[in-house]
């Protein structure tokens, strides 16, 4: 059997300082056939020189697309997304990296069922501060069906680590009613009702986070507002409309007030559990029990 295309995405705004070592992680992929699609979303610093640099280097598999206006994370991933001929697709960003043998493993795991839309593995943590130590994150599920734990408990894998079949695609691609965490909505439209997903063993990328910006308050908002976006969207879209208030719960409610009390906003924080606690007090305290168990299982 021929080995099937698999098009790599990435997805680059204003990141000279590491879109080299992002594409020749791709390049350095130990699996072929590969195309490597770089879009770059209207940068103002050398980000668009650089890709230019390597494509005129490996120009059978790497294909610049610059952007002459700026769409936004979502945008530009579609952008890239609308290159990729692949049957299998990896869309990450220009400042993370990508191990040798990540799409050859994952490959082989998905072409032993047609019905694997999408698998992830294990990911390194690396900050830009070298006093601040590395750590490995392992998937938050293993593996499942449709898209119901999804929605109730979040992506189950860094969106760098997942692989996805491109016939699964919904004709939108990334959802562009989802500005933030358009990879979440997408792995949601992925699994659908149906749609079966998993992990390959190991570590297989890195993914670059920024110590200045791990707790901005105004982005932890922005980032837990759209996420309820997604959440309606998806509930709405499979019928899953029976786990909306809980998920809403788990992934907007409880980390808002994670957020307060790391803030020190102890007012906030006080008021938003009481109102939970009266309109909900059974979600919140089931939602309230499964986050304390998550948060210990890195103790244990």
């Amino acid at each position: 059997m021929n080995a099937p295309l698999v098009s790599i995405g990435i997805v680059a705004y204003n990141q000279e300082k590491f879109i080299t070592e992002a594409i020749q992680g791709a390049i350095n992929q130990d699996y072929r056939p590969l195309e490597i699609i770089v879009a770059d979303d209207c940068s103002t610093d050398r980000t668009p020189e650089i890709i230019r640099e390597f494509s005129m280097r490996y120009p059978d598999i790497i294909f610049p697309v610059i952007g002459q206006q700026n769409l936004g994370v979502t945008g530009n991933s579609n952008r890239a997304l609308a290159m990729c001929h692949g049957k299998y697709i990896n869309i990450f960003g220009g400042d993370d990296i990508l191990l040798p043998n990540k799409i050859s493993r994952q490959v082989e795991w998905m072409e032993e069922n047609e019905n694997r839309v999408f698998c992830g593995h294990a990911c390194e943590i690396f900050y830009d501060d070298a006093k601040v130590a590395s750590r490995i994150v392992h998937p938050l599920h293993i593996s499942g069906s449709g898209a119901k734990n999804i929605i109730l408990h979040g992506p189950p894998y860094f969106a760098l680590s997942v692989l996805f079949r491109k016939s699964a695609l919904p004709p939108y691609g990334f959802d562009e009613r989802v500005l933030i965490v358009s990879d979440f909505m997408l792995w949601v439209d992925l699994a659908g009702t149906r749609g079966l997903w998993g992990i390959v063993d190991g570590v297989h990328a890195k993914y670059r986070r920024h110590v200045e910006g791990l707790s901005h308050i105004s982005r932890i908002e922005a980032l837990l507002s759209d996420t309820e976006r997604a959440i309606n969207i998806g509930t709405a879209n499979y019928g899953f409309q029976d786990c909306r208030k809980r998920s809403i719960m788990n992934l907007v409610t409880i980390p808002r007030l994670v957020a307060r009390l790391k803030k020190r906003d102890f007012f906030r924080f006080f008021m938003g559990t009481t109102l939970a606690l009266i309109c909900h007090p059974i979600i919140f305290l089931i939602s309230f029990g499964h986050m304390l168990k998550e948060r210990l299982k890195n103790f244990v």
